[in-house]
């Protein structure tokens, strides 16, 4: 579509087309390309984690005050993701069912002669119960002898 049609079908005239295009940016457009070099940069420095909420409360610490929809409409003009946790998945237990088992190194030792020549330890993983995400560990040492 040559330039003339374009202009009638938008309901502008050329000229009108052409100073368009010789105007200087508005000041907004101007705060905008500043505003999105610091947000990079702080988006950056969260290794990727901090979405338009998180840098709207980082930004006051450069002189930056902004809405939220102006970070967040800045953030995905320059096609910035936020990196996403991942759900933790306990790695306690061995899923291949053909692994070995550690060897028992107290089978190799001498009969115990005193108490408190050898400790155990084991850490086992309580799942979640509930809604609360995070289980907890347990730490069991008991003494031989």
């Amino acid at each position: 579509m040559n330039l003339a049609k374009a202009c009638h079908a938008l309901g502008v005239s050329r000229s009108g087309y052409h100073a368009h295009l010789r105007k200087h940016e508005r000041p907004r457009r101007c705060q905008d390309d500043q505003l999105a070099i610091e947000i990079r940069a702080a988006f950056t420095a969260s290794r990727n984690t901090f979405g338009s909420p998180r840098l709207m409360h980082a930004l006051p610490a450069k002189g930056l005050r902004h809405g939220n929809n102006r970070i967040a409409r800045l953030m995905r003009e320059q096609h910035l993701r936020v990196r996403q946790k991942r759900r933790f998945v306990p790695r306690t237990t061995v899923a291949d069912k053909t692994a070995t088992a550690a060897p028992n190194h107290l089978l190799q030792r001498p009969v115990l002669k005193r108490l408190n020549e050898v400790w155990v330890t084991d850490i086992c993983f309580a799942p979640p119960h509930g809604a609360h995400p995070s289980g907890s560990l347990r730490l069991a040492t008991s003494s031989l002898g």
